[in-house]
């Protein structure tokens, strides 16, 4: 199982979604058809059951998701379907944690899907716990074993 980070912001373009997509929007459909910005490669590495934090900009990590089905084409757009894990979180984790855990100093670029190695990624989760997500944490922790 790999661990990725997923951004968005006002102008990331999901299909359905012509004024932007924001990651409470997965919660609302169940689920999301993830298109590719750049780097493509990581679209392609990602595979089903793969846990993603989505980050929303300017207010940091708000959503946990799973990979329910890898890179395909769907009505005529390339991407990856996210399906939510739990809802959404209770307090988002702000980008100067995120960025001091995953040592980057900035994303800027939406529909990224950045790797997240498995020692930041249960730091994260770590976070999230601490934050009272009980159902997402539960869900999380069926899914991870």
């Amino acid at each position: 199982m790999n661990f990725w980070l997923a951004v968005a912001n006002k102008k990331t373009y999901i299909p359905g979604y012509p004024e932007g997509w924001r990651w409470d929007n997965m919660f609302k459909d169940s689920y999301t058809l993830y298109t590719p910005g750049t780097p493509y490669k990581s679209f392609k590495d990602a595979r089903v059951g793969d846990i993603v934090f989505g980050y929303q900009a300017k207010e940091g990590i708000i959503a946990a998701a799973r990979i329910s089905r890898e890179l395909h084409e769907e009505d005529g757009d390339a991407g990856i379907t996210l399906v939510p894990v739990g809802k959404e979180l209770n307090h988002p984790i702000p980008w100067s944690k995120v960025g001091k855990i995953l040592s980057l100093y900035s994303v800027q670029i939406s529909r990224t899907l950045l790797p997240v190695g498995h020692e930041a990624a249960h730091e994260l989760i770590k976070i999230i716990e601490h934050d009272g997500n009980s159902e997402v944490i539960e869900e999380l922790r069926q899914l991870i074993g």
